[in-house]
């Protein structure tokens, strides 16, 4: 079975879709149609076509940090869901808690720190600063 990477897979059919021009000076550039904003300009052909995919994957990463709507490529749509957790401070013996609700089990006492272990899985936790 192959293993498949939306992002990688989206870059490249964004990239399949690529218009490159000649300009007056033997000189490139590419644009990308669905990708508004999205050029490159370079002295050949295939730095050109570097450069396109360079700025093609810093647009998406932008876009994708900005909340920006970006367009379905190939059927493939790279959307944020608004529902994702963010990561948010929770105290020491809670974290224990939701570790042992997915099977770990622990906290076994380390050299320096303690290790909750689920199969080959460790998970080292910091110390609780409070206690003596």
């Amino acid at each position: 079975m192959a293993v498949r990477y939306v992002l990688s897979d989206y870059v490249d059919c964004a990239m399949a879709q690529a218009v490159y021009d000649k300009l007056e000076d033997a000189s490139f550039v590419g644009t990308i149609p669905s990708c508004v904003g999205v050029i490159a300009f370079a002295p050949t052909l295939r730095e050109c076509e570097i450069e396109l995919r360079s700025t093609l994957e810093d647009w998406i990463l932008l876009g994708l940090k900005l909340g920006h709507p970006l367009p379905i490529i190939d059927n493939i749509g790279l959307i944020r869901s608004r529902n994702v957790s963010r990561w948010i401070p929770i105290k020491r013996r809670d974290f224990i808690r939701r570790l042992r609700q997915i099977g770990f089990e622990g906290p076994f006492a380390g050299t320096r720190h303690d290790t909750l272990k689920r199969r080959i899985f460790n998970s080292t936790i910091a110390n609780d600063d409070t206690r003596n």
